[in-house]
């Protein structure tokens, strides 16, 4: 025989049921909420993590091809040429040796341009500006800073100079994503024309 405490209970449960299938309905549409909201932020945050390691990758490069054409000015100047390569060839090198295999040698534009002064760097070669028009004109007589037979807009002359000469480094590389997905999203496939100059004093080595 039902004791008055049991009685209790069945009238209480017959007042508030358990809604157990309504606390089901609400875990599946939990579920299928944050299903939605990973579908949604997901990929914006893949993107973001994928964007990080990029730039971080680009921002490296970017620094070992300045640090690289230091160390290869440093060797420079010194006049230094070692068995097995010209000094161009070693410049190029070192340039590639200090970029801890994030560039190749056959991937890097090396110029080098000898000058006899700094305030020279970059300057156009002295021409007589006949018409008076501002711009040097075929024809002008100029000077030959040079040697190359014509008029330039930089007088430098190619070559990593001799004792005492200007010298400027200038190492080109074109930066290509390595996520793929940048290369087709990013005008040109995302590569960017990475630079870096430096200029030097060669040192007043005994010439041969």
């Amino acid at each position: 025989m039902p004791t008055r405490s049991e009685d209790l209970v069945k009238s209480l449960n017959s007042v508030v049921p358990t809604d157990s299938a309504g606390q089901a309905s609400r875990h599946l549409d939990q579920r299928g909420t944050a299903a939605i909201e990973f579908a949604l932020i997901g990929p914006v945050f893949l993107f973001l993590i994928l964007g990080i390691f990029e730039f971080t990758l680009f921002m490296m490069t970017q620094t070992v091809l300045e640090s690289g054409v230091r160390e290869a000015s440093r060797y420079g100047i010194t006049g230094r040429e070692l068995a097995g390569g010209s000094r161009s060839d070693q410049i190029r090198q070192i340039i590639v040796d200090h970029a801890g295999g994030l560039i190749s040698a056959d991937e890097i534009g090396l110029e080098t341009l000898t000058y006899e002064e700094f305030g020279g760097i970059g300057q156009p070669e002295a021409f007589t500006d006949e018409n008076a028009n501002g711009v040097y004109d075929d024809g002008e007589p100029f000077q030959d800073a040079n040697g190359n037979g014509q008029w330039d807009p930089d007088r430098g002359s190619p070559g990593v100079g001799n004792a005492g000469d200007i010298v400027v480094y200038k190492v080109s590389y074109e930066w290509a994503p390595v996520v793929a997905l940048f290369r087709h999203i990013f005008p040109g496939g995302g590569v960017v024309d990475m630079e870096a100059t430096v200029a030097v004093r060669n040192e007043p080595w005994p010439e041969d």
